[in-house]
């Protein structure tokens, strides 16, 4: 079971090192689509950029709803969700302070200037992700989430019988929809 961060916890937690967020957007058809993003922490703010022509930028510009996902590849596997609203800029001075940023995080200082100019042009969107969303009373839930370390995980204690499976709720997908595999066979 997920347990709740601090503030500062989620703060230091998403401004480690490069981890990318994985950011899901709703395509037209109320499909998801996600996709990984660069990203830093303007106040309480996550802020990345995107093409406005991209599935992405597309899907925010119709659907402001996104939800980000920032994990820990590495043991206890530690993990932040975070699901709100998408408010979409194009400010060219804007866009070109954040993706300088941005790319100083990923790339380096070194690097920094020519990513932010390479980004900060017309067609690009400076995307600003304000954490929270409301219930049905109106109260703001938290959404910020880790998942306990593996050793304060208890499994359930077996219970010596198979469960079985209602196959009446298992949908099988057709397989003109399931993607092909990548390569060639031999």
């Amino acid at each position: 079971m997920a347990r709740e961060m601090t503030t500062d916890e989620v703060r230091r937690f998403l401004s480690h090192g490069t981890r990318t967020a994985k950011v899901a957007t709703v395509m037209d058809d109320g499909r998801p689509h996600v996709m990984p993003v660069w990203f830093v922490l303007d106040g309480e703010q996550l802020v990345f950029t995107t093409g406005a022509d991209s599935v992405k930028g597309r899907n925010m510009l119709r659907d402001s709803r996104i939800a980000l996902l920032v994990d820990d590849q590495t043991p206890p596997y530690a993990f932040v969700n975070v699901r709100g609203r998408a408010t979409l800029h194009e400010d060219l001075d804007e866009l070109l302070r954040f993706a300088t940023a941005i790319g100083a995080r990923y790339m380096g200082e070194d690097h920094a200037d020519e990513l932010g100019r390479r980004n900060a042009v017309a067609g690009e969107l400076l995307v600003r992700m304000t954490p929270g969303a409301r219930d049905r009373h109106g109260r703001r839930r938290r959404l910020l989430t880790v998942p306990p370390r593996c050793d304060q995980v208890r499994s359930p204690p077996p219970t010596g019988r198979r469960e079985s499976l209602d196959r009446s709720s298992v949908t099988r997908v057709p397989p003109s929809l399931v993607s092909p595999p990548l390569g060639r066979r031999l």
